[in-house]
């Protein structure tokens, strides 16, 4: 399996030369994003939030909670027809 650089535009050597405060830029800009989401959900600023979970990077945009997110906020904004699948569902995975 390949492995993936953490920060798909940024060069591995980059990365290394920054000692981890690029990785723990990624961190924290990705929960910023999520708790962005969480809060305009939570104000039934359904738009905005899934235009906030559409910025994410592909990986976390399959992943089972986004998925949810989205979902969940067609559902309250009563919005099925426009409702549209991932282009690519991740294996499912036995625990």
């Amino acid at each position: 399996m390949d492995k993936a650089p953490i920060l798909a535009f940024v060069s591995e050597q980059e990365q290394k030369q920054a000692g981890g405060v690029l990785v723990d830029r990624y961190i924290l800009d990705m929960v910023r994003m999520f708790a962005r989401a969480h809060l305009q959900m939570s104000r039934f600023e359904c738009k905005e939030m899934i235009a906030t979970l559409e910025k994410l990077p592909p990986q976390q945009q399959l992943s089972p909670t986004v998925m949810i997110l989205i979902g969940r906020g067609y559902f309250e904004m009563v919005e099925y027809p426009t409702v549209r699948p991932p282009a690519v569902l991740p294996p499912l995975q036995p625990k």
